[in-house]
């Protein structure tokens, strides 16, 4: 996206998909956005947004670079001559009380190796056991479909229980430190396999002797029936039924192994689940997840979620768009998922403006548009302020370290960052019989790093959000991450969601006040 930051003639613009803040190293590293209503300066060693004059949005650029008669010649055409040495003054001021300075970290680093091999030495938070590459469903949109490239294909492949046993055995040792612990089954659909699936937890909880180790599935829904049901509800698992909306939208892309719906099937097995262990209706044990595909419309599971009578404030829902095939285009504008995400949002906005949000949060209505658009939002709500600047040797602060808070494991007893890296040999960090190999990971951090003089240089970088390696796509090198498509999105998002953050607290400066039940989890 190559969109201009600044839409005023004369001035030297830097379009969005480029890294480098306003001006030269001389320059205030900041970055500009304005409202309908206001200018305003993001200051990305601070991590604080100012409300600024139009004077100072102008000239902010050069403060630093032209001395104050070269300023006033400059802008004179737009500004009077003691305004324009008014808002010189003023940055300096600024400056003196620590805001708009001109410093850059002179280096970033993926990691600190004290602290990469703490991570994974003694706080490793999730394993994920792909218990089988099967599934009794052949979703259009599946990645494991075919149509993905460097992705795994369906198969009858299964974990061997030596190879799960390995795998937990690993993950025990070196979590005993973790705030939290999670066993989680992955598939295929993980229930095929529902008594490896027991052998796993049991031997789990025998095990055991540090803190609490947490299960949880992801599943179509098809076998959460008898037994199955009433193994995972007795062990308290975290149960993600894959949802995608009412019955038309949910069976046009979800169908059987031989092609016929299961929406009737899904819901049927949740209700007898719900009526069966009702605790599952109150203590957000049990999730939605729903793939939108360009042509669905958000309006529709808006009204599913929200007025069904199967679900309540406790069982929440995940919204995600389908990805593009590799060499698929992007959707145009104006299919219905586009015009509904649009729709929605402006309508989170204005309910965030008004107060509604606030008022009615953990209503279904709010809740589905909080999982809609909310997200980012409450991210950068949550920033902390940074102090006294942005240090000189920073590491990278979104970068997942790869093993760390994820560990997948595939049938075979190969170690990846997560379940949504390619299980491909550039992606793999270890093994059940020998761990994870530190050298592989540093490797990968470094490969990651190798765009970090870009990275210094980003306005987003406090607030950067292209942490995770599944984000770059399965072909691209990992080196490539800040001149490709993830980095450009990220910034536009950013500047974006600056101008609808600021704009929303100029009308309620109260309207993200929802947040701070946030602040523990």
């Amino acid at each position: 996206m190559t969109e201009p930051c600044f839409d005023e003639a004369g001035l030297s613009s830097q379009p969005l998909g480029q890294p480098e803040a306003l001006g030269d190293a001389r320059s205030p590293f900041v970055h500009r956005f304005k409202t309908a209503r206001c200018h305003y300066l993001f200051d990305v060693n601070t991590n604080r947004i100012l409300r600024v004059s139009k004077a100072v949005w102008d000239i902010i650029a050069d403060v630093g670079v032209l001395d104050e008669h070269e300023l006033v010649a400059k802008y004179s055409s737009t500004h009077a001559a003691y305004t324009l040495s008014a808002a010189r003054r003023e940055v300096l001021a600024t400056q003196e009380r620590g805001m708009f300075l001109a410093h850059r970290p002179t280096r970033i680093t993926a990691y600190h190796q004290a602290d990469l091999a703490d991570q994974l030495d003694h706080k490793r938070g999730q394993l994920i056991l792909n218990l089988t590459e099967a599934c009794n469903f052949r979703c259009s949109y599946c990645i494991f479909g075919g149509q993905y490239s460097n992705r795994r294909k369906h198969s009858s492949r299964r974990m061997e229980w030596q190879t799960a046993r390995a795998a937990i055995d690993d993950f025990m040792q070196h979590s005993d430190q973790a705030e939290s612990r999670f066993v989680t089954f992955y598939g295929g659909e993980p229930l095929l396999e529902d008594g490896l699936l027991a052998r796993c937890v049991e031997y789990v909880k025998a095990e055991n002797a540090g803190s609490p180790v947490q299960f949880s599935l992801t599943t179509n829904g098809s076998l959460l029936a008898a037994r199955r049901a009433a193994y995972l509800a007795a062990n308290e698992f975290f149960i993600i039924v894959s949802l995608d909306g009412p019955e038309p939208v949910h069976d046009s892309h979800r169908r059987t192994l031989q092609g016929e719906p299961t929406w009737a099937t899904v819901m049927d097995n949740v209700r007898a689940f719900l009526d069966a262990y009702p605790s599952y209706k109150s203590n957000s044990r049990l999730r939605f997840s729903a793939v939108v595909p360009p042509g669905a419309d958000l309006r529709e599971l808006q009204t599913f979620f929200c007025e069904h009578d199967l679900f309540t404030e406790c069982t929440g829902v995940s919204v995600s768009p389908q990805s593009p095939s590799v060499g698929e285009a992007p959707a145009p504008d104006d299919v219905p998922r586009a015009r509904s995400y649009k729709s929605l949002r402006e309508q989170f906005l204005q309910d965030l403006a008004s107060g509604r949000v606030a008022e009615s949060y953990g209503s279904r209505e709010t809740l589905f548009l909080a999982a809609v658009c909310a997200g980012a939002f409450i991210r950068f709500h949550r920033r902390k302020y940074l102090s006294p600047r942005l240090p000189d040797v920073m590491t990278a602060p979104s970068t997942c370290i790869p093993g760390a808070r994820r560990t997948f494991v595939s049938v075979d007893g190969d170690y990846f960052a997560c379940e949504r890296v390619s299980e491909g040999p550039g992606n793999l960090i270890g093994d059940v019989k020998n761990g994870i190999d530190m050298g592989k990971v540093m490797k990968m951090l470094d490969q990651w790093n190798e765009s970090s003089d870009q990275c210094r240089r980003c306005w987003c970088l406090p607030i950067c959000a292209v942490g995770c390696f599944a984000s770059v796509g399965d072909d691209a090198p990992l080196g490539t991450k800040v001149s490709g498509q993830a980095c450009s999105i990220c910034r536009q998002q950013s500047h974006e969601l600056m101008e609808e953050y600021s704009a929303v607290m100029e009308r309620n400066p109260h309207a993200f006040d929802f947040a701070r039940q946030f602040e523990s989890s």
